[in-house]
């Protein structure tokens, strides 16, 4: 299977602005969850 979508560098990923909310987990440290991304 070939696959035509265009390749995007790191760059491009680490410049969309997603809101993040970050909570403590129980079980120790913290969980950040982005609301408009599934899974």
């Amino acid at each position: 299977m070939r696959n035509d979508m265009e390749r995007k560098d790191l760059k491009f990923y680490l410049n969309l602005r997603y809101p993040i909310t970050i909570h403590p987990d129980p079980d120790g440290g913290y969980v950040a969850e982005i609301e408009e991304l599934p899974g």
